[in-house]
C-alpha cells in the first residue's frame, strides 16, 4: 500500500479521527475564550475597586 492509500483509508475515512479533531478545535476555542474572558474580568474588577 502506498502512503496516500494508507492516509486515505485509515485516517481521512475514519469518523473517530474527525470526531477527535472536532473536539480538539472546540477545546482550543473554549480555552481561548476563557483566557480572554478572565483578563477582561480582572481588568474590570480592578477598575471598579480603584486599584491600578
Amino acid at each position: 500500500m502506498s502512503r496516500k492509500a494508507i492516509l486515505t483509508r485509515y485516517v481521512l475515512a475514519n469518523p473517530y479521527i474527525w470526531l477527535l479533531s472536532l473536539c480538539y478545535v472546540l477545546v482550543y476555542v473554549v480555552r481561548g475564550r476563557l483566557t480572554t474572558g478572565q483578563s477582561v474580568y480582572v481588568g474590570d474588577a480592578r477598575r471598579r475597586s480603584g486599584d491600578r
